[in-house]
């Protein structure tokens, strides 16, 4: 029932109202997302933030995800509003889904891959480990180039409706996980694992319309380009190969990639993706 979702959201309206000490509610996809976003949030804005992990569905379960926040959208404010990964939300330019409206995304595909942001990344790396024998920035920039025109298909694909090339598929493709052989030389065996896999894709969207100077140009005012492609694929699938080739490369190091690295790596920069979030929350 609607009015579930509204009386949820007069009480979360109201609460930085009664608790004077909460500047703001604010609702999340899951638990998982709270380091992220209140990360952010004491930069720009620094304050007690009363996060919600889940909320009440129309039927009066608990309910997670990006979903479930959405269906908040008629009644967010400054007082109460939404942080959410935008998947590929953004880029298929879904209407709302704007700072305008209350509603703070990622503008990567989910803000895993804001921990994979190749000059943050590299500079966590380098505090934590001397040798470390393998160059993310070469890696990523390499991979953004072999994924870019791919993505550029999934993209069209979705637009028109076509099941060339799925997001399921596409994102299976992109395996979480690389041989050791895949990784050596900057992970260029992974990169050509990347290119072969999807030609036969690229090959046949000439059949279905596909123009890459068409679609590059349509995305380009977005942001989207040939270097900073992977940080729009799938975040779980980014963030979980970064630590697969970190492990790799940490064994001989007595190095915990994950715990000594991944969760140093410190957000921010000049990439336009975080910026961008900063400025959507300067503006509510």
């Amino acid at each position: 029932m609607a009015d579930n979702i509204l009386s949820q959201a007069r009480y979360y309206n109201n609460l930085p109202l009664i608790k004077r000490d909460v500047r703001s509610v604010v609702h999340l996809e899951d638990a998982e997302d709270e380091t992220f976003w209140d990360t952010i949030l004491q930069r720009v804005r620094p304050g007690n933030y009363h996060y919600l992990h889940y909320s009440k569905s129309e039927n009066g379960n608990n309910a997670t995800g990006c979903v479930q926040c959405l269906k908040f959208l008629p009644y967010l404010n400054s007082r109460f509003f939404i942080c959410i990964d935008s998947d590929l939300r953004y880029l298929m330019g879904e209407p709302d889904i704007d700072a305008a409206h209350f509603v703070i995304q990622s503008y990567t595909y989910s803000w895993e891959n804001h921990y994979c942001q190749a000059n943050s990344l590299q500079t966590s790396i380098a505090e934590h480990a001397d040798g470390f024998g393998f160059n993310f920035p070469v890696f990523y920039s390499n991979l953004s180039h072999a994924i870019y025109e791919p993505l550029l298909l999934l993209l069209y694909c979705k637009r028109i409706g076509s099941n060339l090339l799925t997001e399921s598929s596409f994102n299976r493709l992109m395996k979480k996980q690389c041989t050791a052989a895949e990784a050596q030389n900057d992970g260029s065996g992974y990169v050509q694992y990347i290119i072969k896999t999807f030609a036969p894709f690229l090959s046949q969207g000439l059949s279905i319309g596909f123009n890459l100077s068409t679609e590059s140009t349509n995305f380009v005012s977005m942001g989207l380009t040939r270097e900073n492609a992977y940080l729009h694929v799938r975040g779980h699938n980014i963030y979980d190969l970064t630590v697969n080739i970190g492990k790799m490369f940490s064994r001989l190091l007595m190095l915990n990639f994950t715990r000594d690295v991944m969760k140093e790596v410190v957000i921010g920069g000049k990439y336009w993706e975080y910026g961008k979030i900063e400025d959507d929350l300067k503006h509510i």
